[in-house]
């Protein structure tokens, strides 16, 4: 077991945490996750420490209270580990109160705060001076914390960053960066022309299909896709929420526009939360207030998943009416 650990997401921020870290600790063994394997991940990495082990950074991801209580497990079993915590995702309910729990733990710290990503909290807490580095984590940070009007030159890189992140996938994201000195590879550059080549006849097939609905009458965008997820919101920005379901498996997520108007977005997420949550096959859900996702048992039935892809819809007409006037 190497000294330092890292668990970590499975979008570019978790990647992004993973890159900063290991320029410290270019020996971390790495796990990346989704949130529903959060806790099963934190149990698999149980059984591997050793009175070697020093540190396990744990970096973006939103944990559900069975996943802090195996993390609380994990802290308590292994008290010579330091758990470093760093994470950006807001916490209410039980979930806040177990997590205030777990921060009273001698060697758990934290590192929590909104408003920045998860990449960005990784580089301020190492104190990394590297300028290539701190470019980078610019790029990650403007595009996850959606900073399209706040930074506009670092969300557009971030943004052709995320597309090259999901079509070379992760572990090619990360050592084609890491190898070239967290500079952007001159490939990535052709590689993004050929993606927005590929999503426009992608996107033009789905209207086609009938499987891109354009509800104008609740300003909602219905796109049931396994790709090009964050060219929506891009290529239609009339709509002020994107609800994007995948085709291949039940799970789907959710945009709301990000703009000084929308100040219900918030409310509007949290009904959308408990009204996903209210689903019996529903295995997860949650996010940010802007962007969250919800994962949904293979076996619900379809019709379910169009069922609540309708009540979202409803939920979104309904605040839209009420702010709006419309």
């Amino acid at each position: 077991m190497n000294e330092n650990i890292n668990l970590s997401h499975n979008d570019m921020d978790g990647a992004g945490c993973n890159i900063v870290l290991r320029s410290k600790y270019p020996d971390m063994q790495t796990i990346h996750s989704s949130y529903n394997d959060i806790a099963e991940n934190i149990e698999l990495l149980s059984e591997n420490v050793t009175h070697l082990t020093k540190r396990f950074f744990v970096t973006d991801l939103n944990f559900d209270v069975p996943s802090f209580i195996a993390l609380t497990r994990f802290t308590i079993t292994f008290p010579h580990v330091k758990v470093v915590y760093i994470d950006h995702h807001p916490y209410e309910g039980e979930v806040a109160e177990i997590f205030e729990k777990i921060k009273k733990l001698p060697n758990f710290i934290h590192v929590h705060e909104i408003g920045k990503s998860a990449t960005k909290l990784c580089y301020e807490t190492i104190q990394s001076t590297d300028e290539n580095l701190g470019k980078l984590v610019g790029y990650i940070n403007a595009f996850d914390i959606w900073l399209e009007t706040e930074d506009p030159a670092n969300f557009k890189i971030g943004w052709f960053l995320n597309t090259i992140f999901w079509e070379i996938k992760l572990s090619g994201f990360k050592i084609n960066l890491i190898k070239n000195d967290y500079v952007i590879p001159k490939f990535f550059k052709t590689m993004y022309a050929e993606q927005v080549e590929n999503k426009n006849k992608y996107i033009a097939k789905m209207k086609a299909n009938n499987t891109l609905i354009e509800d104008h009458e609740n300003s909602v965008l219905i796109a049931f896709s396994d790709k090009y997820k964050s060219w929506f919101q891009n290529d239609f920005p009339n709509f002020v929420v994107h609800i994007l379901p995948y085709q291949s498996k039940n799970n789907l997520s959710v945009r709301i526009q990000n703009n000084p108007e929308v100040t219900w977005a918030k409310e509007m997420k949290q009904e959308m939360v408990e009204f996903i949550q209210s689903y019996p096959n529903t295995i997860s859900c949650g996010g940010h207030d802007h962007a969250f996702g919800a994962a949904i048992s293979n076996d619900a039935p379809k019709e379910d998943i169009f069922s609540l892809v309708e009540g979202l819809s409803d939920i979104a007409g309904e605040y839209l009416r009420k702010n709006t006037g419309v």
